[in-house]
């Protein structure tokens, strides 16, 4: 169950989770995680006052953001 300051989470390719947290007025930190360690972490934006939770362009930004760590991992 997500925290009240948990905007936004996921799982990417079955593996990593992705979560975004609110750290104060339209500011929010993109966290990707595997397991209990955390391998990436990202300042970001958000739309506070988003009552009904995040705009799809906003996931858009926030999966592409995660992706792309993703796949630079993939090629070092």
């Amino acid at each position: 169950m997500p925290d009240e300051d948990t905007v936004w989470q996921s799982i990417l390719n079955d593996r990593y989770a992705v979560k975004v947290t609110r750290t104060g007025l339209y500011r929010a930190v993109l966290t990707v995680s595997r397991g209990d360690s955390v391998v990436h972490t990202e300042q970001t934006g958000i739309r506070y006052d988003a009552i009904f939770g995040p705009f799809a362009d906003e996931i858009a930004e926030w999966r592409a953001a995660a992706t792309k760590f993703l796949d630079s991992c993939r090629s070092e």
